[in-house]
């Protein structure tokens, strides 16, 4: 439990240098979040996937979950680093299912950050920002995701 959360601290760090953005609130430690799964029955070629879903799949039940399953920008990196897609979803979100001390609020912001491991999609890693700075294009290249 404790190497979770030390995990997580690091994985905020990492994002906050890596984007130069400032991490509102970590949303959930990796591996709480349930795995996502696809609905869709069509993978478009040109997006990861795995198997019977793909990283839109992924990002927008993430989204929806988060209470907005219409982010207006979705934009991804590829980072060997960490083997992982680094996913930066712009609208508004608020996570219920964040663990909380009784009475707070959910965490709320308008830029979500996921990591996605690369070998099987599944979410490692969740933050919600309040900023909409997140530039990932001084990272590597960037590849939009239609939001349509």
């Amino acid at each position: 439990m404790i190497a979770m959360k030390f995990k997580s601290i690091v994985l905020a760090v990492a994002t906050v240098f890596l984007l130069g953005t400032t991490v509102y609130t970590i949303v959930r430690a990796p591996g709480s979040r349930r795995s996502a799964t696809a609905t869709a029955a069509t993978i478009q070629k040109s997006i990861p996937g795995w198997g019977s879903r793909n990283l839109k799949n992924v990002a927008l039940q993430v989204a929806s979950e988060c209470g907005d399953p219409h982010p207006t920008v979705i934009q991804y990196i590829k980072s060997d680093r960490i083997a992982s897609y680094i996913v930066i979803m712009h609208g508004n979100f608020t996570d219920e299912m964040a663990s909380r001390p009784p009475g707070a609020q959910a965490p709320a912001g308008n830029t979500l950050c996921l990591y996605i491991r690369a070998a099987d999609g599944t979410v490692t890693g969740l933050i919600l920002n309040s900023q909409l700075n997140s530039d990932l294009g001084q990272w590597g290249p960037v590849a939009d995701i239609s939001t349509d």
